[in-house]
């Protein structure tokens, strides 16, 4: 999710690297279908641009959260992630899929749940950690695995702006 939920942690390591603010990248929602396609796809495509609106609003709303100032800003950085992030996934698990990406979209929303507990897991981590760069250089070494598979359901299911195109790759070393 996200970034958007994931994306916020690439800012943070990049603010952990001495960087001083970070902007995410424009994702699109998947482009509608006239209306001359089948029912099936109407509804794919509905439930597609839906998904991808919530998204894009998350990934605005995160974007505009101020990056830590310093090493102890961390936890409370993560815990604003979370106060978005978990109703922007509220909202989608509220947008009733087709039959033909019901399975898809319960598989990205069970991994986007697993996300918002591994940032829980860095945020509490960093709060009580005497190092926190280190204790969220390796909370976010887990959470950019999971996000690699979860950004694969999303593709798949045609809603790019609920993925990043390749997380890991994008995450500077902290």
């Amino acid at each position: 999710m996200t970034a958007r939920r994931p994306a916020a942690l690439v800012c943070l390591a990049a603010a952990l690297a001495g960087g001083t603010g970070c902007t995410l990248p424009e994702r699109q929602a998947a482009p509608t279908r006239g209306t001359t396609a089948p029912a099936g796809e109407r509804a794919a495509d509905r439930y597609r641009l839906a998904a991808g609106r919530v998204c894009e609003d998350l990934d605005r709303r995160i974007s505009a959260i101020a990056g830590p100032a310093g090493p102890r800003d961390y936890a409370h950085y993560l815990d604003r992630v979370l106060q978005i992030g978990t109703p922007a996934l509220r909202r989608l698990a509220a947008i009733d899929p087709p039959p033909s990406l019901a399975a898809q979209a319960r598989r990205a929303l069970a991994l986007a749940r697993v996300e918002l507990a591994l940032i829980r897991s860095a945020a509490r981590a960093v709060r009580t950690s005497a190092d926190p760069a280190r204790a969220l250089r390796v909370q976010q070494r887990r959470i950019d695995r999971l996000v690699a598979r979860e950004d694969a359901v999303w593709i798949a299911l045609g809603i790019p702006a609920c993925a990043d195109e390749d997380p890991v790759a994008e995450a500077p070393e902290v």
